[in-house]
């Protein structure tokens, strides 16, 4: 028997990304958490509702962090694991991709938007589900929505230097 509903009685608010809406060339793995994060937190949204508790997805855009320079520091030891066929047959392509996402996030959004869309999703009378955040967060989720895929590829792929 569903329990009635009742006023909040808490929050459970979690960072995912857009790139759950869409994915980018070598980014299969991130994007693929990202999509479960999302899916995850619909199911617990719909579990929760019965009990007066909201869960609240926040989806980042291009956010300037420190990790941008980790992942510059990455490239090279990522591409050397790859060994000599792996560097031939990728190597070009991952790093004009990763030179075009590093563009990106270094003109990207302070994480101040990420912890004021936390702080409202948390003390909102009636928060909404989804908050898309940050450089870009809108244009990439409507993107992965409404764009047929092959067009939605080549524009990834123009984007990054990749076509």
């Amino acid at each position: 028997m569903p329990v009635p509903h009742a006023p909040s009685r808490g929050r459970v608010v979690t960072v995912g990304s857009v790139g759950s809406w869409i994915t980018l060339p070598f980014g299969g793995p991130l994007c693929s958490s990202k999509h479960a994060i999302r899916s995850l937190n619909d199911a617990l949204r719909m579990e929760l509702k019965p009990y007066g508790v909201a869960a609240v997805l926040i989806e980042p855009g291009s956010i300037h962090t420190d990790a941008v320079d980790k992942l510059e520091d990455e490239v090279e030891p990522r591409l050397a694991s790859l060994g000599e066929e792996g560097r031939r047959l990728y190597g070009q392509a991952y790093r004009t991709m990763t030179t075009a996402g590093l563009k990106e996030e270094r003109t990207g959004s302070s994480p101040d938007v990420v912890a004021r869309a936390v702080l409202h999703a948390l003390t909102a009378r009636k928060p909404r589900s989804r908050y898309p955040v940050g450089k870009k967060s809108r244009l990439m989720r409507t993107m992965g929505r409404i764009v047929p895929q092959y067009t939605l590829d080549a524009v990834r792929m123009r984007a990054l230097g990749l076509s």
